[in-house]
């Protein structure tokens, strides 16, 4: 997922494929078993683990790269 660090919203995502956030959830969901947060959520703690791994970085780094607040 290349823009997982922005901050989107639903709308803007389901925006882009011109439906509503509550259709794109609803697929999103049954197409992949988690919702599109869960999902971010998990790019995002993938993104910060590979990070700790590659680099010598503070934790507070690591957490502003992948964007965990």
């Amino acid at each position: 997922m290349q823009h997982f660090h922005e901050d989107l919203s639903l709308d803007t995502v389901a925006a882009q494929f011109y439906i509503s956030y509550y259709h794109f959830s609803r697929i999103f969901m049954e197409e992949t078993g988690e919702s599109i947060y869960g999902f971010i959520k998990r790019c995002k703690i993938d993104q910060s683990q590979k990070n700790s791994r590659k680099r010598n970085l503070e934790i507070c780094q690591i957490c502003e790269r992948s964007s965990l607040r």
